[in-house]
């Protein structure tokens, strides 16, 4: 569409040859004449630009939610620290620590999880919990029983109630004899047992945690996990909050030194997030190195059509050149063509590169929207660097057109 738009192209031209910018005509004249070429080669560069562009937009707007999903994946706790089932660190010690301000302390253990319907066991951790978590926040849930309003009634309710737990979403379980296998729902009752004395307790699925990042598996009121498995569920994981104005992963750090007797490790829900994302651009990354080979391609392409122009303008060049057209107009012609056909196909590849990547974070095709967000210095980069490598490519053929001797121009014959 935008090489067939030949008049609009055509008339800003006119306007600039008014001005003294016949270098402009000219290197609109050729694009215009062959608009089959110049839509190739805008199709090359669009496409590889829109490539570029829509991984680059994709990768910025999921590195911006990291503070949204930091604070979803804690439920509101700013660190988590893990410690030595055998010798775990007592709560009173890390409320101790300076720059803590609040603490939540999990059992966890191992436990085998059947079918409604019964079924081949299936291994999951099962945590468990009271109401000390709902200090800060509460787990960001992915579906709830009706009868509770808010993700922190259901959370609330099942830290009280014995006979519910919260379930991870992508959990499944199995039920090869007969039993209802599959992915766990909301409302399903499960069997958790203790896989070395077969004590087990009937429990409700209350709801569905989204993104189990810390593999918490099943979580259970403290009460029901400690009747189940004992003291195999020891108290190995806390959630911490930290104090108005200590920074979390300083207070990570404390811990971690401060406790190596216990085991202490201690990580900051933003941390494990960045690093999660740090992942997936490093692979996107990656991703756009291998595509920008198409962009070298493309302007390879651009720099051997402007070759071969000028082969194929030589007497017209020549024309122009006994007419009394200096060499150094010539020249700017053939490198304002470059520039024009490069400029043109990088500003529809980015358009379509930025609505396509707009439609795809702010819907909720792929799970909840995402804000989008503009990688204006990538952006900037992949508008400066082809647009002065399509340049580049076209200075020799250009040179070559102003180097022409009008006689010999029109002497040939081929």
């Amino acid at each position: 569409l935008a090489s067939q738009a030949d008049r609009l192209w055509a008339r800003a031209a006119d306007a600039l040859a008014e001005r003294g910018g016949l270098a402009g005509r000219l290197a609109l004249a050729y694009p215009l004449a062959r608009r089959g070429r110049t839509g190739i080669l805008l199709a090359m560069f669009s496409l590889v630009v829109f490539t570029l562009t829509l991984m680059s937009a994709v990768s910025a707007s999921d590195s911006g939610r990291a503070p949204q999903l930091a604070a979803e994946v804690g439920g509101g706790w700013d660190l988590w620290v893990d410690s030595s089932p055998t010798g775990p660190l007592a709560p009173a010690a890390i409320a101790a620590t300076p720059g803590v301000g609040d603490v939540a302390s999990l059992v966890t253990g191992t436990a085998d999880v059947t079918a409604p319907g019964g079924g081949t066991p299936v291994d999951s951790q099962l945590t468990g919990f009271d109401a000390a978590l709902l200090g800060p926040g509460t787990p960001d849930l992915a579906d709830r029983l009706t009868r509770y309003g808010s993700d922190r009634a259901a959370v609330a309710a099942v830290a009280a109630d014995p006979g519910l737990v919260l379930a991870p979403e992508d959990l499944a379980t199995d039920g090869d004899s007969g039993g209802g296998g599959g992915p766990v729902e909301v409302g399903d009752t499960i069997a958790v047992a203790d896989p070395a004395t077969g004590t087990a307790r009937r429990l409700v699925v209350a709801g569905l945690v989204n993104d189990d990042w810390l593999g918490n598996g099943l979580l259970a009121a403290r009460g029901a996990v400690v009747d189940i498995l004992g003291d195999r569920a020891p108290q190995s994981r806390a959630y911490v909050a930290a104090a108005p104005g200590a920074d979390p992963a300083a207070v990570a750090d404390r811990l971690t030194a401060d406790h190596p007797d216990a085991g202490a490790d201690a990580h900051t829900f933003r941390e494990m997030v960045d690093d999660s994302l740090r992942e997936g651009r490093g692979f996107m990354h990656l991703l756009q190195g291998y595509l920008s080979l198409g962009l070298v391609i493309g302007i390879a392409g651009l720099g051997v059509v402007m070759a071969r122009a000028v082969r194929e303008r030589r007497r017209q060049v020549g024309m122009l050149r006994a007419l009394g057209f200096p060499a150094a107009l010539v020249r700017r012609a053939f490198l304002l063509e470059a520039t024009f056909v490069a400029t043109q196909g990088i500003a529809i590849g980015m358009a379509l590169g930025l609505l396509t990547g707009h439609q795809i974070m702010t819907s909720d095709t792929f799970g909840d929207p995402v804000p989008f967000v503009v990688p204006w210095a990538e952006l900037a980069v992949l508008v400066v660097v082809p647009a002065l490598a399509a340049v580049g490519a076209a200075v020799v053929p250009a040179a070559q057109a102003a180097r022409i001797r009008p006689a010999v121009a029109l002497r040939a014959t081929d």
